[in-house]
């Protein structure tokens, strides 16, 4: 388990520094734009050393939520338009980070479509990242793309859907499996694109 490491912030400043003469909502503004470089560099290492020791990932395990950062990062996912707004906390060491931004997964950036809505709410103290609870919109671009392309998984690739996470997602033991996951999860996907590519038609049209 990789924990918060404070040469992890923007910048390259240590916690130290940056506590004595800034609030801890300067810190936690920091701290969530080293998140989505992090992320977005596929450095899970570096997101997971954002975090403190003890934190916790909303209905996730640590275990769970770090399966599903491998999955994500072996298939390229990226963050996008991130918005942060950081207010102070019930304490001046704690500061609560409130994030909107766009998820891009491989199967909606193969096929071209918008990036799903997203939400992300951190705390964080002087430890580090201590909670993150991640909303993710029940409609709209992912959830149009992911029936479809669920559904041709199982026709064409029915040997695959456990791998990919058909009916079972966030079954994987290892991270070596989840990123095995998400490495298919995007090939499929970007054959998926070149099926219907070839057939003139959309996700949304059902073929």
């Amino acid at each position: 388990m990789t924990c918060f490491d404070p040469s992890n912030i923007a910048g390259g400043s240590s916690l130290a520094d940056i506590l004595p003469v800034a609030p801890i909502t300067t810190t936690a503004s920091a701290l969530a734009d080293s998140y989505f470089t992090a992320f977005n560099d596929g450095d899970a290492e570096g997101v997971q050393g954002l975090f403190a020791p003890a934190a916790t990932f909303g209905e996730l395990s640590r275990d769970e939520w770090e399966l599903l950062l491998e999955w994500n990062q072996a298939q390229g996912t990226r963050l996008t338009f991130h918005d942060c707004r950081t207010t102070e906390g019930a304490t001046n060491d704690v500061a609560i980070v409130n994030c909107v931004f766009g998820t891009h997964r491989a199967v909606t950036e193969a096929v071209g479509a918008e990036p799903v809505s997203t939400r992300i709410t951190m705390i964080v103290t002087p430890d580090g990242i201590t909670e993150i609870v991640e909303t993710t919109s029940t409609s709209g671009s992912y959830f149009e793309v992911g029936g479809p392309f669920n559904e041709w998984v199982l026709v064409h690739h029915e040997s695959d859907r456990d791998l990919v996470g058909v009916g079972s997602f966030l079954s994987w033991t290892s991270t070596d499996e989840a990123s095995e996951s998400g490495l298919l999860n995007r090939r499929l996907a970007e054959e998926w694109a070149v099926y219907l590519d070839e057939r003139g038609c959309t996700y949304l049209d059902g073929c």
